[in-house]
């Protein structure tokens, strides 16, 4: 009895330290980077920022707060409000195309940004970084 016990536990704790958060293995979360329209010059953190990274913050539109952003990752899969200062609120949206790949939850597919829209303008990206133009 005291074998199956310990048995029973031992897959309990390995199902635990086993199972994965099926979302952010299953998308690939878009970067970003805020550049101004006419110079390209990089609004966070060019020479003369016009918005600080501490102050990017994110909501789905029916949430009720805010969280910041992180390594300048959007943690959504449709649609963000992204605040980048206390009077600047912006539109974002993520349209995702499905992909095979090797990931453990998901069945061997995966979801990776197929086009951006930033305020409703496509976005322009490079390499995994989409531009949005401000």
């Amino acid at each position: 009895m005291k074998k199956i016990f310990l048995f029973v536990l031992s897959l309990a704790i390995i199902r635990i330290f086993s199972s994965c958060d099926c979302f952010s293995s299953c998308y690939i979360l878009p970067q970003f980077t805020i550049v101004d329209k006419n110079t390209m010059e990089d609004l966070i953190t060019g020479p003369n920022p016009r918005y600080f990274r501490d102050s990017l913050m994110q909501k789905k539109p029916s949430d009720s707060s805010f969280i910041h952003v992180f390594d300048d990752r959007l943690l959504f899969n449709d649609t963000v409000l992204l605040k980048l200062n206390s009077t600047d609120v912006d539109t974002v949206v993520v349209y995702y195309n499905n992909a095979k790949g090797d990931r453990r939850c998901c069945g061997g597919v995966f979801y990776e940004p197929q086009s951006v829209f930033y305020n409703g303008i496509a976005c322009g990206y490079h390499g995994n970084i989409f531009l949005f133009e401000k």
